[in-house]
């Protein structure tokens, strides 16, 4: 995947812009909504919100040449790993846009530009990232008079998935109280069996593919019933050639890893309306079975997210989007041992 991040973020996952800022007309406010949504479709923890009282806005200006930029986007402050705390878009009226801006006449020549594209494309950069030469999406950094690049590709998705997780808007004390278990242990083998369900059940249904690890919990520091000795633990995304469905996760497991697992049995709830004993097994990519017992669990809420899983050893417990460990340790799993019991 190709997408440029230095890792800000907004706080909340969220960012309320007012469509009433300067030079910004009534007739391109639902061009702005679209171009919003198309970003709070991707499938992250992250939205766009249309507010009247936001400070951070959209605005329109005719700055002349401007070195031939179409449009700017600036946000504060400027420190990278940092949490955004204000931001603005800024089209330029000097260039020819489609639709026209209904009171400010254009003076370049050329052509028009493509409104929607370009504001998708800016508030990528809103939302924190940033032009990329090898992209071929939305965040490639030039666009021509006339070409429309509205839609979302891979790299772009992958960007905004890598800023905001499904699991970001969660703090620890949320994931205490939602995980059916919580076991701090040791990876002691990975990928040895991949699962897969379809829903419906039907050939033409897409998969769901879980790998399978096997954890040695050394202690339960929220249990259930069987949850001692070793354990299976399911991932979201699995290794197989087949695959109609693959997430590629920060909460993969990794060899003699020690780990702090926010467990639940989603995978098993997927199949409630299904006589559901067992799941497919791919193992050497030959059809087997694999029994659904009191030993197997998923990582917290199928999300997959970084908060999912917390490592111990030189990876931090806390993994936050844009975090680099060198310099933002985390917690010790003694003060999130803490954090989960406040709420146990």
């Amino acid at each position: 995947m190709a997408y440029t991040t230095d890792g800000r973020v907004w706080p909340k996952s969220r960012c309320e812009l007012s469509v009433t800022g300067p030079g910004w007309p009534a007739a391109w406010k639902n061009i702005a909504a679209v171009a919003m949504n198309t970003w709070n479709a991707a499938g992250a923890n992250f939205s766009f919100a249309s507010s009247s009282t936001a400070s951070d806005h959209l605005a329109a200006y005719d700055l002349g040449r401007w070195n031939g930029w179409l449009a700017m986007t600036n946000t504060q402050p400027k420190t990278p790993r940092t949490q955004l705390t204000g931001g603005y878009v800024l089209i330029n009226l000097h260039y020819e846009w489609d639709p026209k801006h209904p009171s400010v006449p254009h003076s370049a020549t050329g052509g028009p530009y493509d409104l929607e594209s370009v504001l998708v494309h800016e508030l990528g950069h809103l939302l924190h990232l940033d032009d990329d030469a090898t992209a071929k999406d939305v965040m490639q950094g030039t666009i021509n008079p006339g070409v429309v690049r509205r839609g979302l590709g891979s790299d772009d998705v992958a960007g905004i998935k890598y800023l905001y997780p499904m699991l970001s808007g969660l703090e620890i004390a949320d994931l205490a109280r939602e995980a059916l278990a919580i076991a701090y242990g040791r990876v002691v083998a990975c990928e040895y069996a991949v699962v897969s369900l379809r829903l419906p059940q039907d050939e033409n249904a897409p998969r769901l593919v879980f790998s399978v690890h096997r954890v040695r919990v050394d202690r339960a520091i929220k249990g259930v019933n069987g949850l001692n000795g070793e354990i299976d633990v399911l991932t979201l995304g699995g290794q197989s050639p087949t695959l109609s469905v693959h997430v590629e996760s920060e909460a993969a497991l990794a060899p003699n890893e020690e780990v702090v697992l926010f467990l639940s049995r989603d995978h098993q709830a997927l199949g409630k309306n299904q006589p559901l004993t067992h799941w497919n097994l791919e193992l050497n990519f030959a059809p087997l079975f694999y029994p659904l017992d009191k030993q197997s669990f998923s990582v917290f809420g199928g999300y997959q997210g970084k908060y999912s899983v917390y490592r111990r050893g030189d990876t931090a417990y806390v993994w936050r989007p844009g975090m680099h460990v060198s310099s933002d340790p985390g917690l010790s799993l003694d003060a999130l041992e803490s954090q989960i019991k406040k709420r146990l």
